[in-house]
């Protein structure tokens, strides 16, 4: 699975169109281009998507909690929560939408959660049985400090969405489908490199991605997230951890993919579910969200980009076919040698539609290739003697 920095541009809607196909392309269909070392360029790729009132949408939704022993007082709310919300989706919106549940503890709580960062309960499936099922067997119990570890489970969500080959992680989600999690919780999360639970195991000092590189990782799938807080507004879920950055997560992480943060739920309530809804249907019957995202290259080039992420809003439906525009990047090159070969992709609903390959070198300095020859040459010389 590659890792993806994203160049996100996010719209929500309510619409009452027909389900939409969607399709698209990048071009040009490949980029090349050469650097000096520590050199600077920019590249531009266009887009153009098309929507026809033809096809089935669908919608992969997967319900997330945390299942710490503070979450004692709340869980029974929540799986009330995420029943009501399942049933009124399948009541809704009807065929098409697959769900999935995890939890998430501590680190030290062993098993998957120090494995993964996550538990996963049920893999995608159309069974509201199965996924009811999932949600009724939680408990909480467990957890061995305050903060936890939402930011480890939300980027393994985005990383492994599609993933189908690691154990333990294989959700099971398509690159067709939009895509949305429902993330329910009482307390902070463990975020950026330099934080750790007290309680940690060794070796587990740099588990936790930090706030920023979470949001680019749910970005990069076109993930919608809805967080259903267990308290108010700029605590729980929705609280600052200073050691990595000083935004409120929840809120952070929702409004940067254009989902919703609902504070204060105790076991629901009709208007969560008319939010969730809407933004199912939308997503199915009209172009949503349009996503650009870089796919990392290997570390023998570490090239840098800029911007990081972008974002558009609007309205699609068939009559504005096609929707088109164009991104343009900066690479910066390293000071050393190599090759970078990387796609530039394009997402539409979540749903990959296109992608460009990319392949960016380096070339030496020209003090480094007179070096080089005058290297090469005095080789020969002593080979030379050595042969008299």
């Amino acid at each position: 699975m590659k890792k993806l920095i994203v160049l996100v541009l996010t719209i929500g809607l309510l619409s009452t169109a027909a389900p939409a196909a969607i399709t698209g392309s990048l071009s040009p269909d490949s980029i090349f281009g050469v650097h000096n070392l520590g050199e600077t360029k920019s590249y531009t790729l266009d887009y153009s998507v098309d929507i026809t009132d033809t096809g089935a949408g669908t919608t992969e939704v997967l319900f997330l909690t945390d299942t710490t022993g503070s979450m004692y007082s709340y869980i029974s709310g929540i799986q009330t929560a995420f029943n009501n919300i399942q049933s009124r989706i399948a009541s809704d919106v009807g065929a098409g939408v697959s769900y999935a549940v995890a939890d998430y503890k501590d680190y030290y709580d062993g098993g998957a959660y120090s494995a993964y960062g996550i538990n996963l309960r049920q893999a995608f499936t159309t069974s509201s049985s199965a996924v009811q099922t999932a949600i009724n067997g939680m408990s909480a119990g467990g957890g061995y400090d305050t903060p936890e570890e939402q930011m480890k489970s939300l980027t393994q969500v985005a990383n492994y969405w599609t993933d189908s080959t690691t154990a333990g992680l294989d959700f099971g989600g398509t690159s067709a489908a939009q895509k949305i999690i429902i993330w329910a919780g009482d307390a902070v999360g463990h975020a950026g490199p330099s934080d750790y639970e007290s309680y940690d195991m060794a070796g587990s000092t740099g588990w936790y991605p930090s706030l920023a590189n979470t949001i680019s990782a749910l970005n990069s799938r076109g993930i919608l997230t809805f967080a259903l807080n267990t308290t108010t507004a700029g605590y729980g879920i929705d609280g600052v951890r200073s050691v990595d950055e000083s935004r409120n997560q929840a809120s952070a992480i929702t409004a940067a993919g254009g989902g919703t943060l609902f504070n204060s739920v105790g076991s629901g309530s009709t208007s969560i579910e008319d939010t969730i809804v809407a933004a199912i249907t939308g997503g199915v019957e009209t172009l949503t969200n349009i996503t650009v995202a870089i796919e990392a290259p290997g570390a023998d080039a570490p090239f840098t980009w800029s911007p990081a992420s972008q974002t558009r809003t609007g309205t699609w439906h068939e009559e504005d076919s096609p929707v088109t525009g164009s991104f343009t990047f900066s690479a910066t090159a390293p000071i050393v040698n190599g090759t970078a070969t990387f796609d530039m992709v394009l997402y539409g609903n979540g749903g990959e539609l296109d992608r460009t390959t990319v392949t960016l070198t380096t070339i030496p300095a020209p003090g480094a290739i007179l070096l080089g020859s005058l290297g090469a040459g005095l080789v020969g010389w002593l080979r030379r003697r050595k042969s008299l």
